[in-house]
């Protein structure tokens, strides 16, 4: 098979006032450092919050799935915000094993959880702790410890693409004609194996999903599966 690795470039780092949006969490205290008045306005206009100094804001939890759009605006600059609910993967299905790391709460994150084994739904994405050495779902999510670096993943993979996000990770690949490994001596966020139409995504042990960023981006991954699926449904 052909072999290749593929190195994504980071995307921009985002700073206070500037074009893209910070997203957050609603139900959950947030705060910037700063001076001077300022106020932070729903979009319909509604004032949320305001006072003088360091930001401070705890919006009530919005409903699961829901965000809530914003502006943060001092010193006449204005910042798009977005308040998201802690379910924010509310709407999604999918199958994990005992192997899965307590770091990575997906029931408390609004995704169901199918009580029966990955081998069983093969439509459904799948959550692991551990390497699998097979895949027998589409989408495979692997969330390995730092004891199993550095990690062999074999030669039988049709592609290994590295990518690092907004939040960057420590993952690397080694890559010669012996053999394929992951490490933790670079910052790469996920690893993307394929082979054939069934993928393998390989987070860094450092990816914390009590960051919203972070959930986000796994958010995107998990739609991406239902909307493939609904397109071979087509």
């Amino acid at each position: 098979m052909k072999k290749m690795i593929c190195f994504v470039l980071p995307l921009l780092a985002l700073t206070l006032y500037g074009e893209e949006t910070i997203h957050l969490w609603s139900g959950r205290i947030v705060t910037f450092p700063g001076n001077g008045s300022w106020q932070i306005c729903a979009a319909h206009g509604r004032i949320l919050a305001s006072g003088k100094g360091d930001v401070r804001i705890e919006l009530p939890p919005l409903e699961p799935g829901s965000t809530l759009d914003a502006e943060l605006i001092r010193n006449g600059k204005k910042q798009k915000l977005r308040f998201h609910s802690q379910k924010v993967l509310q709407g999604h299905v999918a199958t994990m094993d005992n192997s899965l790391p307590d770091s990575v709460p997906l029931y408390k994150l609004g995704c169901g959880i199918l009580a029966e084994p990955s081998s069983g739904r093969p439509d459904k994405p799948t959550f692991t702790g551990n390497f699998p050495e097979t895949l027998s779902c589409f989408r495979t999510f692997c969330f390995p410890d730092k004891r199993d670096f550095p990690l062999a993943i074999g030669k039988k993979w049709d592609s290994v693409s590295a990518f690092r996000a907004k939040n960057p990770g420590t993952l690397s690949v080694l890559y010669d004609k012996r053999e394929q490994i992951l490490d933790m001596t670079g910052n790469f966020t996920y690893i993307l194996l394929k082979t054939g139409e069934k993928q393998l995504f390989i987070f860094s042990p450092d990816f914390n999903l009590d960051n919203v960023d972070n959930v986000l981006l796994l958010k995107q991954l998990l739609d991406n599966h239902t909307s493939r699926k609904l397109e071979d449904k087509k």
